[in-house]
């Protein structure tokens, strides 16, 4: 490792994640700047308090892009390398899966230039890669302003201007960049908002790494109240009764609850932390688990 490999350890990773919809698993995708700019892969089970570090790559991965099976098993993850390669940027990268939180492909990569496909070395039987494609037909893709915000979650329905100005909720940004989810039991619900280059909403004009998405938590059951700005939040999930997932400006995994209060901000409890603040390039070859055949009756 270089000396400004060794350097990156004492810069702050940024983090974006990805919840599994039916299994208490998140991919953590952690971009640490510098030169090279590493990008690594962590597996987060929030209800086993568990985050297992996995592959390190300098290909840069397009993390709104990535999406997780139901099960929390396998990544769909799309990634830029150098000029040669099947993931070469020079025809847009390219999309494969594996298994989280490695990135040997299991499939062979699919791009979106016109040179086609390169081959993975470990990619599965032709059988196989056709049942992995098919677990994520309604993955991120090649997003537009228009499918906003599927770059948030499956969780996340488009907050109307109308349902915002019935609420008083004054969040920024244009009114097809802003996203609700609930959490459940509390009365209160999840607000995202892009906040920067409010006249241009395409993903060139804003970006999940910088400052221009900003969380709230906005009550329904007090709807003059206010939304109450998260801040130093970078990423926010509801998942479950009272529980919200956060990652946080300063690299932090958090698993928090909230409960409303009258006339008060919620009252919020922590139940989980782990910092990612001293994160240090570590890369190694994916275990042989990560590349193995699929159990049957998969294949």
């Amino acid at each position: 490792m270089t000396q400004s490999e060794a350097q990156l350890g004492s810069v702050t990773p940024r983090l974006w994640c990805i919840a599994a919809s039916q299994a208490p698993v998140v991919a953590v995708i952690a971009r640490c700047y510098g030169s090279p700019r590493w990008t690594c892969v962590l597996r987060w089970n929030w209800e086993a308090q568990t985050v297992e570090e996995g592959a390190w790559t300098k290909m840069h991965v397009r993390a709104h892009r990535c999406s997780l099976t139901p099960d929390g098993e396998f990544f769909l993850y799309h990634a830029e390398g150098g000029t040669d390669g099947p993931f070469s940027a020079i025809n847009g990268g390219a999309f494969a899966v594996s298994r989280l939180p490695w990135l040997a492909a299991l499939t062979d990569p699919d791009t979106f230039g016109p040179a086609g496909a390169g081959k993975s070395r470990d990619a599965l039987s032709r059988r196989a890669q056709r049942k992995l494609w098919s677990k994520f037909e309604d993955g991120p893709g090649w997003l537009q302003p228009i499918d906003w915000p599927r770059h948030l979650g499956p969780e996340w329905t488009p907050l109307p201007a109308k349902l915002a100005s019935q609420h008083n909720w004054q969040v920024h940004g244009p009114d097809h960049l802003a996203a609700i989810s609930e959490i459940d039991g509390t009365g209160l619900a999840l607000v995202a908002a892009v906040t920067a280059n409010r006249n241009k909403h395409d993903e060139a004009h804003w970006s999940i790494w910088s400052d221009d998405i900003r969380f709230y938590v906005a009550s329904r059951s007090s709807p003059s109240q206010p939304p109450i700005d998260l801040h130093g939040v970078r990423w926010a999930h509801a998942c479950g009764k009272s529980r919200v997932l956060i990652a946080t400006d300063d690299a932090c995994l958090k698993l928090i609850t909230l409960s409303s209060t009258r006339d008060q901000d919620p009252a919020t409890h922590t139940l989980f932390e782990h910092s990612l603040r001293s994160l240090t390039p570590n890369p190694r070859p994916a275990p042989d688990w990560a590349k193995s055949r699929l159990p049957f009756p998969w294949w």
